[in-house]
């Protein structure tokens, strides 16, 4: 796994361990859709796969933290999970958020808090979840 530094650099992670996902594949050659419904079907067929947001840190706790999301058995739903790191970037702790169903798309960070950006009957809002662990 790869995480991204503010400043554009990348630093490899330790090998996987995580009981969620299987290590990345390298894209092999870049798909081209003939149409709107092959699209479709390429983006559905990749949210299958283990897609993730921004990491965050938690300087206080020295941690780095990933959110983890594809798409649910159901084909509607998302199955959502927490991805803790140590500073070496070695995978310390994970866990399903199985409350957590929709598309995740921004989380941050504050005071060993976590905010998960969402909108319920199109309002903005947060979910909020301290020590999912």
């Amino acid at each position: 796994m790869t995480a991204y530094m503010d400043n554009g650099d990348t630093l490899n992670t330790k090998p996987n361990s995580s009981k969620f996902f299987e290590d990345l594949m390298p894209i092999e050659e870049i798909f081209r859709a003939k149409n709107e419904s092959e699209e479709k079907e390429f983006k559905k067929e990749l949210e299958k796969r283990m897609n993730f947001l921004q990491p965050v840190v938690d300087e206080t706790n020295q941690k780095l933290y990933k959110l983890g999301y594809r798409l649910a058995l159901d084909g509607i739903s998302y199955d959502t999970y927490l991805f803790e790191f140590d500073l070496n970037l070695t995978l310390t702790r994970e866990t399903q958020l199985e409350e957590v169903k929709i598309k995740p798309k921004k989380m941050f960070l504050k005071e060993s808090t976590f905010y998960l950006a969402a909108s319920f009957d199109d309002e903005p809002d947060f979910l909020i979840f301290k020590n999912p662990f």
